[in-house]
């Protein structure tokens, strides 16, 4: 009953350089039935962080988000998917870009094609990722068939009506030029280039995988979260992010929260989370709901458009 497990699930088996098999997978939480009906429900699919490096879907308190995500009526999915750190002999990764994004819209296929099953409205899924996975997140508003994996199993569409992205890099290029050096690196083994690289030796490489080279009036509505303090992924490029959006007529919100840097504390973190949830709730759930006021921002810097 309630926030109950499925398990692990296959969603996405792919062949790796050396020839063996790897199975991807992830994990489903149901709301409780005798609460929310028999659904369906929305859904969130929620992408960790880790430098795409690192992590999995039990990262960065993903089961405390499924749990609050739950107890509101939504169905709730975390996945696995594959990182850069598997390397070759000569150090570079078995798994480069685009790999990670066609992991992310073969899990959204996967949610739509097995909708019936766990109660899910095919119409009614959202995103959320930190980091590494805000940036995922934000790239399955690209909707190009060019991050389509052909080991996916599922023919369903990968769209989704709602992203939320939190401290996720947007530009790759204005991040790899204007950040601390290990987001470099984490760009630069995602990407697969040679230390040191400049990005204009490599400008389509970098456009190629950047959320916001694709930026148009299809994207679905988005909630941007920013540290105003972050020194990893600076502020000026979710603000770069969300003025794109906002030139193409995307519904967007970015809310800045004063103090916090990249890694979120509890108290900040609590209020970030329902931000999200109220996000996901007017989109998805079209609910009305309010702004939630805290130190971390005011109300009326939470109010502001970019």
């Amino acid at each position: 009953m309630g926030c109950q497990p499925e398990g692990e699930i296959v969603y996405h088996s792919v062949s790796s350089p050396d020839g063996d098999l790897v199975d991807l997978t992830l994990e489903v939480h149901s709301p409780d039935p005798l609460r929310f009906g028999p659904g369906p429900h929305p859904a969130v699919l929620y992408i960790h962080g880790g430098g795409w490096a690192e992590g999995s879907l039990a990262s960065h308190g993903y089961g405390e988000r499924g749990y609050l995500a739950n107890e509101q009526g939504y169905v709730t999915v975390s996945i696995n998917y594959r990182l850069t750190t598997p390397s070759h002999d000569d150090g570079t990764p078995f798994f480069p870009w685009p790999a990670q994004a066609e992991d992310v819209r073969c899990a959204v296929r996967w949610m739509r094609a097995n909708a019936a099953q766990y109660a899910i409205d095919p119409e009614a899924i959202g995103a959320f990722g930190y980091s590494a996975g805000g940036h995922l997140a934000l790239m399955l508003g690209a909707k190009h068939a060019q991050f389509d994996s052909e080991q996916c199993g599922w023919d369903a569409s990968a769209d989704v009506q709602a992203i939320v992205g939190k401290s996720a890099p947007a530009d790759l290029a204005w991040v790899y030029d204007n950040t601390e050096e290990l987001s470099r690196f984490a760009i630069q083994r995602l990407l697969a280039l040679d230390e040191g690289a400049a990005v204009h030796e490599h400008e389509g490489t970098f456009a190629d995988a950047s959320p916001i080279e694709y930026v148009n009036g299809t994207a679905p509505a988005t909630l941007l979260l920013q540290g105003a303090e972050d020194q990893r992924i600076l502020p000026e490029n979710a603000r770069r992010m969300a003025a794109a959006l906002d030139e193409a007529g995307v519904p967007v919100d970015l809310i800045e929260f004063e103090g916090v840097g990249h890694q979120w504390q509890s108290s900040e973190l609590s209020v970030s989370d329902g931000q999200s949830m109220a996000f996901f709730d007017r989109v998805l759930a079209g609910e009305d709901s309010e702004q939630i006021c805290s130190p971390w921002p005011s109300c009326e810097s939470a109010a502001e458009s970019p």
